[in-house]
Order: C-alpha cells, then sequence, then structure tokens
C-alpha cells in the first residue's frame, strides 16, 4: 500500500472530524444563545411584575387605601418576591427595589403630616406635589430614581435577549 492510497481515507477521515467538530460548536453556540434569551426573558419578566406590584402599592398610598403599617408590612412580602426570583435577578435591582419600598414609606408619612393641597396632589396622581416638603421632595426624588433604575434595567434585559 502507498501513502497516495492512504491518502484518500486519511482526507475523508479528516473532513468527516472537522464537520462534526464544526457541527458541535455549531450547537454549542444555539445552546448558549436559548439560555441566554430564556434568562433574559425571566429576568425581564420578574423585574415587570416587580415594577407592577411597586406601582400598585404606589396607586394604594396615593388613593388612602393602605395604612403607614401595611404599607411597611409589603417589605417583608418583597424581600418573600426578590428571594424567589433570586435566580434571575440580581444585587442592583434587588437594592433599586427595596430604595423604590422605602422611598415610597417615607412618602407616605410625609403626605400623611402635609397640608391639604399636598395630600390633593397626591391622591390625584400629580407626579410630584406641588407644596412639598425638603424631606417629601427628597423621597419622591429617591422613588424616581429607583423607578429609573427598574425600567433601565428592563429594557437592558430586553435588549440582551438574543434573536431566536
Amino acid at each position: 500500500m502507498s501513502t497516495v492510497d492512504i491518502l484518500g481515507p486519511v482526507l475523508g477521515f479528516l473532513g468527516g472530524a472537522l464537520a462534526v467538530g464544526l457541527g458541535f460548536l455549531q450547537w454549542r453556540r444555539t445552546e448558549r444563545n436559548r439560555r441566554t434569551r430564556e434568562l433574559s426573558q425571566r429576568s425581564a419578566a420578574a423585574i415587570e411584575e416587580l415594577q407592577t406590584r411597586l406601582r400598585q402599592l404606589q396607586i394604594l398610598s396615593r388613593g388612602g387605601a393602605i395604612s403607614a403599617e401595611a404599607l411597611g408590612e409589603q417589605t417583608r412580602h418583597l424581600n418573600i418576591f426578590l428571594i424567589e426570583k433570586r435566580s434571575v435577578l440580581d444585587a442592583e435591582i434587588e437594592t433599586a427595589a427595596r430604595d423604590y419600598l422605602a422611598a415610597l414609606a417615607d412618602i407616605h408619612r410625609e403626605i400623611a403630616t402635609a397640608a391639604t393641597a399636598t395630600q390633593e396632589d397626591w391622591a390625584n396622581t400629580a407626579a410630584r406635589p406641588q407644596s412639598e416638603t425638603e424631606a417629601l421632595r427628597g423621597a419622591v426624588e429617591r422613588m424616581e430614581a429607583a423607578e429609573t433604575a427598574l425600567t433601565g434595567r428592563l429594557h437592558r434585559a430586553w435588549e440582551n435577549t438574543p434573536a431566536a
């Protein structure tokens, strides 16, 4: 058997091995993209649910439908939610959610002792009560900053979702 006779089978084997290797690499890339897409989608869904829960608390506060004690109790429920979703939410999101709830509690407390006009602005869903105190202004700014952080993370989660 000559070298030329062995060359054909060796080249065939190398071509087959190359095709299998490239196929495996493509499969790994596809699998990684699928897992990344699923994680991004789960993360985005959890952030959306978190924002909905926080906004519902704000609506209850604005409507006077929740007491300060009940609003404070929501910290426990928020912590349970964050623990349940920890696999798809990171520390930045947890911090923003806790900041939002703490600021909302401060706003709720300030509104309860504020002038009637301020209470009416809050109840009528004015973005910022007109006759706000320094403490109220700071709490509203903290709540807005936390909301912005959560919304930014939601947008990044959707942007980082690879195409199917």
